[in-house]
């Protein structure tokens, strides 16, 4: 894709600060996200050795609770108890550092819409302005026609006020030649429009 239209150029290249910056505020958001994912596992930890205290407490309490009940870890209890404090800050800070991003993020979609309103209306502006040039060469290219057809038409005129049996001929031959080209045209005719529109659509910015 080539922009070419100036006008077009500036408000593309103005969304696209803005898709860029969501696309840098959704990566630190994933970054965020998997920060808080270090709660949850150290919360997995503390409830993992509470499990196996009160697993140990009930198979002691089955077994006829004879003698002391078993100790918990109090050591590992300990330091995943710190763990988990500190999982939690953290995780409080990267709260409130997404809540930022989300603002952020929200004030940018409602900067899109306006962006990519100008992005269309600078797109309108830009085609109307090829078609007026495409309007003028079809106008030009008409009038060659008209011209062409009415050289033509005389040429043959005059050949057959000279000599009618020749330019009789020539008009089979004529009718021949132009069987072939309709018989081609459609063809033809599609290639150049879809190479011409492929010209314009590779000037456009994407939707």
């Amino acid at each position: 894709m080539t922009i070419t239209d100036k006008n077009l150029q500036n408000a593309t290249a103005e969304r696209e600060k803005i898709f860029r910056r969501a696309a840098e505020l959704a990566e630190r958001a994933a970054h965020l996200t998997a920060a808080k994912a270090q709660r949850d596992q150290a919360q997995a930890e503390v409830d993992a050795l509470m499990r196996e205290d009160a697993a140990a407490l009930t198979e002691w309490a089955r077994a006829g609770a004879n003698g002391k009940p078993p100790a918990s870890d109090t050591r590992a209890r300990e330091a995943a108890s710190r763990k988990l404090a500190n999982a939690t800050e953290a995780a409080r800070a990267v709260d409130s550092a997404i809540a930022e991003l989300e603002a952020e993020n929200a004030a940018l979609a409602r900067e899109l819409d306006p962006a990519n309103m100008r992005v269309k209306m600078a797109a309108a502006h830009y085609l109307v302005g090829v078609h007026k040039e495409h309007l003028a060469e079809l106008h030009a290219l008409e009038d060659h026609l008209e011209a062409k057809r009415a050289i033509t038409g005389a040429v043959l005129q005059t050949a057959f006020d000279n000599f009618a049996p020749i330019a009789s001929e020539a008009t089979k031959s004529a009718d021949a030649a132009r069987l072939a080209w309709i018989s081609r045209r459609d063809g033809e005719v599609r290639a150049v429009i879809e190479a011409e529109w492929s010209k314009i659509a590779a000037t456009l910015p994407a939707a």
